[in-house]
């Protein structure tokens, strides 16, 4: 979503490509808690969390270019007061306006709420890339890409975390390396030679599948965040077989997506507060999370819908505002 350097050459592709994925977020988190399992919208949310968060991470990997240190510590520490700040908010709404649990510095401190678990490991990916050095990156750019597929697939294998969070982290290194490395070739080109007749057709199958067949709890599988241990049921190496398809699953419709995201001035212009919607769209669904619970909405899925566009636009209108932008502490975008 963001870069640490500047770019004077802003691509709109990328930023109409955001809005569209911010969108998709949004509706994923809307429909969390109120579709029905076997439903169509279980199916919708499954075939949502197969890509829209990996190519959310691709994004980010694409635009987390190191070519000033100063700046790229300076972006990652405001990253990190955003992170705080919003951590904060939600820890308390969730205390004191949804579930009532007692608010704890523990929690505070060590379960990232919500949609959180993003800024950290963004600030974890990055670190990373200082860490190891951009020059040596672009040197063993091979032995990288594999490392980050193989610690993806083995963080399965580690003992439950009960925040998730390092699961996210490791379990999504692949998809933030890839987009790291793809800042050194045109996608946009070689997603071009996809015909669109053909993106439409995968996504519409892949969507079909979903829903007819896939549409059952599968979030342990899905999210990229459970261990392979999360369900006793499940062998471990079916669990680790599954990761695999999600990688798959996960390239292939996300270049579909790629492929058929329509190039709108507009749209581009909306696409520059994808990380104003980000942290604010959690506390504008946990009240709406209180209208449901209060039965003064219906569980539809077109109110749904309904729902993730208005909370959309109204954000994307919000981020205008000098004083809502001042909270997330914008970071350089794209």
């Amino acid at each position: 979503m963001t870069k640490a350097g500047t770019d004077t050459r802003r691509d709109p592709y990328w930023d109409c490509l955001k809005m569209v994925l911010i969108f998709l977020v949004v509706f994923g988190h809307t429909l969390k808690h109120y579709v029905v399992v076997g439903s169509i919208g279980q199916g919708i949310y499954n075939f949502l969390y197969l890509f829209h968060m990996p190519l959310f991470i691709f994004i980010s990997g694409r635009f987390s270019q190191c070519r000033d240190r100063r700046h790229y510590l300076r972006g990652m520490f405001r990253l990190i007061e955003t992170y705080a700040v919003f951590q904060l908010i939600l820890c308390l709404l969730n205390s004191f306006v949804l579930s009532h649990i007692p608010f704890t510095f523990n929690r505070l401190l060590f379960e990232p709420m919500w949609a959180m678990w993003y800024l950290l490991a963004l600030f974890c990916w990055r670190a990373l890339i200082l860490l190891l050095t951009p020059r040596w990156l672009d040197a063993h750019a091979t032995v990288v890409m594999t490392l980050s597929v193989v610690i993806g697939l083995a963080e399965g294998f580690l003992p439950a975390d009960p925040y998730f969070t390092t699961h996210h982290i490791l379990s999504s290194l692949p998809f933030f390396m890839a987009g790291y490395y793809s800042s050194r070739m045109d996608v946009r080109a070689w997603v071009s030679r996809i015909p669109s007749s053909v993106a439409w057709v995968v996504l519409a199958a892949v969507l079909l599948l979903f829903c007819l067949w896939l549409n059952g709890n599968i979030r342990h599988v899905l999210h990229l965040a459970y261990s392979y241990w999360y369900k006793p049921g499940m062998g471990v190496m079916w669990c680790l077989a599954w990761r695999c398809l999600v990688y798959v699953g996960a390239v292939v419709v996300s270049a579909m997506v790629m492929r058929v995201t329509p190039l709108s001035q507009r749209t581009a212009e909306w696409g520059k507060q994808t990380l104003v919607v980000y942290v604010y769209h959690p506390v504008v669904l946990s009240f709406v999370h209180k209208l449901f619970l209060h039965h003064l909405l219906p569980r539809d899925l077109l109110v749904l819908l309904a729902i993730a566009l208005a909370v959309t636009a109204l954000l994307v209108f919000a981020a205008r505002f000098r004083c809502v932008r001042r909270l997330v502490n914008p970071i350089t975008f794209q």
